[in-house]
């Protein structure tokens, strides 16, 4: 996972790779997840239904790159 920060310090963009993950379920989850993250500006977000275990990892994945960057406190709300 690469979490992009725009000028303003907030999330502008989130790239995740899924090579292991299953063909329409993972694959699919991941961008979803990370969009609804970038949207809401926090990693507080739903998961995908069918795809808890790729979610949480987007999310946790999200949450440890912006918690070793010193941010997390912005984006845990």
């Amino acid at each position: 996972v690469t979490v992009t920060l725009d000028e303003n310090g907030a999330i502008a963009e989130i790239a995740v790779d899924t090579p292991n993950e299953t063909e329409g379920i993972g694959v699919a989850a991941a961008p979803q997840v990370a969009e609804a993250i970038v949207t809401a500006q926090s990693v507080n977000v739903d998961t995908v239904s069918g795809a808890t275990v790729t979610s949480n990892a987007v999310i946790e994945a999200v949450t440890a790159a912006l918690t070793d960057a010193g941010l997390i406190d912005s984006f845990n709300k």
